[in-house]
């Protein structure tokens, strides 16, 4: 039965770390009701490298551009305002401030995100939250907007805040930081992939951080091992889906799930 449940957290996991409804919350949810009352850190820390697996294959000839780009790292200081953009080079300085961003305000929020994991109520208003905030990207949704080359610093940053404020469960990160990106004018595609870009080095981050906590699991090795392959099976094709509907622009559409399941959670809250 363990072995049921962790494939079952596994796929939850793999949909909803990708499509724009919050995997924290859904985990939050699934991992009360099972009964296991907080987060299973082990479980855990496997589901999110096997999505993490699924961002570096799908992103794999971007990250493979970025790292022959990193001996390069010194013409960013040297580079003038007139210059010709090296792409992979400012993709890497854009990653590096969303990065810093999305780390201060983890650090600093820390304590209030780890409480909210044990409160369904919480849950259920940011699930009503996130919903809101992809329902918004509808007025935002043109077909173009500003390539890599034109996104500045201050367009990092921001979504880098966002990104940070999704660690609340319930926040989805990529609908957060997609939407954000939107919002700031970004091309749809350049949306999308910057922020699963970005969340290599915050699940890296976060990972590291978790392991602070590191206790015995309740749940075999096995049972770990096969969530964490289904979070990456289910994982790499969910993030297929979400680039396509990214592309189209029908991005808003999982406004109404989100508001559905808040809503329910929230009732459920009350009723329990």
């Amino acid at each position: 039965m363990e072995i049921f449940y962790a494939v079952i957290l596994g796929v939850i996991q793999g949909l909803t770390e990708f499509l724009p409804v919050s995997s924290s919350g859904h985990l939050a949810v699934a991992q009360i009701l099972m009964g296991f009352g907080n987060s299973e850190l082990v479980m855990d820390v496997c589901l999110h490298l096997g999505t993490l697996l699924a961002i570096l294959l799908v992103f794999r000839n971007d990250i493979v551009d970025i790292i022959k780009a990193i001996p390069r790292l010194p013409q960013l200081v040297r580079r003038k305002a007139n210059d010709d953009i090296d792409e992979p080079l400012w993709l890497i300085a854009l990653i590096i401030c969303g990065s810093f961003v999305t780390g201060v305000v983890g650090l600093l929020g820390e304590k209030v995100f780890v409480g909210l994991f044990t409160s369904l109520r919480a849950v259920s208003i940011c699930f009503i939250i996130t919903g809101s905030i992809l329902w918004f990207t509808r007025f935002f949704n043109t077909p173009c907007g500003r390539k890599l080359k034109n996104t500045k610093i201050k367009d990092a940053l921001t979504i880098g805040l966002a990104q940070g404020l999704a660690i609340a469960p319930g926040i989805s990160r990529s609908g957060t930081t997609i939407s954000t990106a939107l919002f700031l004018g970004l091309d749809r595609e350049l949306a999308a992939r910057y922020s699963f870009l970005l969340f290599i080095p915050a699940v890296v981050g976060a990972t590291l951080l978790e392991l602070r906590h590191w206790e015995a699991s309740s749940f075999s090795f096995l049972a770990v091992a096969m969530g964490g392959l289904s979070a990456f099976v289910v994982g790499y094709l969910a993030l297929k889906v979400l680039l396509n509907l990214v592309k189209r622009g029908a991005f808003h559409y999982f406004a109404y799930y989100c508001w559905v399941l808040g809503g329910s959670v929230l009732v459920y809250s009350f009723l329990k």
